[in-house]
């Protein structure tokens, strides 16, 4: 349960993604803030083309968050990107793993009174 509540905690959604970007260019624009370990785009099968949003999962949460206020707002092949991280938000868990709340309630706590990359995190 730790490891899946680290898994939401390190995953962005990365939005307003133009037709002509793939994979490979967001890969390059978001790998500067930490190991990326998926991409996940979805495709229309009728257009062919993906549906302007992908979920980025960094190896850790730091990475996520960093690259949440990094990118959220810049733009990338003529779109200003939608960044949003669960990361020391409210979290909007998926129905199937409520479960996990506590765990993640426990992370977030605990990776608040450290310092990552230069900053502080309080609330």
């Amino acid at each position: 349960m730790y490891a899946q509540a680290l898994s939401i905690m390190s995953r962005i959604y990365v939005g307003s993604i133009s037709f002509e970007i793939r994979e490979d260019v967001i890969r390059k624009a978001f790998e500067p803030f930490g190991p990326i370990k998926s991409i996940n785009m979805s495709w229309d099968p009728t257009t062919g083309h993906h549906k302007t949003f992908a979920f980025v999962e960094y190896e850790i949460p730091e990475a996520a968050l960093l690259a949440q206020e990094s990118m959220n707002g810049q733009m990338l092949g003529g779109r200003n990107l939608k960044v949003n991280s669960m990361m020391f938000q409210e979290m909007r868990l998926p129905q199937n793993m409520p479960q996990a709340q506590p765990i993640i309630d426990m992370v977030q706590k605990d990776a608040k009174k450290y310092f990552r990359w230069g900053f502080r995190v309080e609330k």
